[in-house]
């Protein structure tokens, strides 16, 4: 199993590291599922298997199960990169002194950010992809109770305050692969419990789920958020320009995403979403009179 195991993790590894030379290749031969993404059922069967438990148990010191505390782990895991956006390696950096809040307590920031302090003791050390990666995100006054509370139970059980980490012994800085490993488990669960998505069947069907999956799940809907948001804007201003919204969009979404000034990633992500709003637009047309013509009353039996 454990072997398994690692060769599902190295496959996955592998064909990411081959994406990247994808330019060379010819654009016939260009995987359409490249940037491919979560749905969002598919999104929400995935996150329901990132549960807690109903009972919070503690040992004598206050501390957590290690069941439990890998639970919490786990799930702060999964919200880095499904709801900002981080590449694993960032995630793998943050500390506690990475979140802040401001005087009042009313926000809250992430920051993403390499610490050279020789701290970190892990071999292979997570680095920052681009300065561009350099950034503050806000974050939920939830998601920063979680991560303080969780934090407090790392420092229990270390000397560093890294957050993301192991639940045995002094609880070590998770390494790269760990950390890749709790998402190809959990997208092994998924097709024993929610089979339909991975049906060839459907449509959207899915071959495995790994943690840039995730980081492209966040940019495409972040993107069609932030293309609505300045859509209003530019309305309320009286300026609409189809090009000046998603242009605005797309530089939010670059900031956000950590990504470098030449990186193509947000023109692709934009692309994908004018395809598909081309595609709705398109089936709004068959319900025009003018296409009635090829209307079938009733289907024949086949």
């Amino acid at each position: 199993m454990e072997i398994d195991a690692h060769r599902k993790m190295l496959h996955s590894m592998l064909s990411l590291e081959a994406r990247k030379y994808s330019r060379y290749t010819s654009q016939n031969r260009h995987s359409s599922n490249m940037y491919k993404s979560l749905t969002m059922e598919q999104l929400r069967d995935f996150a329901s298997l990132f549960t807690l438990p109903t009972i919070i148990e503690k040992d004598d010191d206050g501390k957590l199960l290690p069941s439990v505390y890998t639970s919490f782990r786990n799930l702060i895991l999964v919200k880095l990169l499904t709801q900002y956006g981080l590449r694993i390696g960032e995630a793998l950096l943050l500390r506690g002194t990475s979140f802040k809040s401001n005087m009042a307590g009313t926000a809250f920031y992430m920051y993403v950010d390499s610490l050279n302090d020789g701290v970190d003791p892990r071999k292979h050390k997570p680095l920052i992809k681009t300065r561009q990666s350099i950034r503050e995100l806000k974050i939920t006054a939830q998601d920063y109770k979680i991560i303080t509370a969780f934090m407090a139970q790392v420092e229990m059980r270390s000397s560093h305050d890294f957050l993301i980490t192991s639940s045995i012994g002094d609880c070590p800085p998770l390494s790269y692969k760990a950390a890749y490993k709790i998402i190809t488990d959990v997208s092994d669960a998924m097709k024993d419990k929610f089979p339909e998505h991975f049906s060839p069947r459907n449509a959207e069907c899915l071959e495995n789920v790994h943690p840039h999956m995730l980081r492209h799940t966040w940019a495409y809907m972040q993107l069609k958020s932030l293309h609505q948001h300045f859509e209003r804007k530019f309305a309320k201003a009286g300026a609409v320009n189809i090009k000046g919204i998603m242009e605005s969009a797309k530089d939010t979404l670059r900031k956000l995403g950590g990504w470098a000034e030449g990186s193509s990633m947000p023109s692709r992500y934009a692309k994908r979403f004018i395809a598909e709003h081309a595609n709705e637009i398109s089936m709004e047309m068959f319900e025009d009179s003018t296409f009635n013509v090829f209307a079938v009353k009733e289907l024949p039996n086949f």
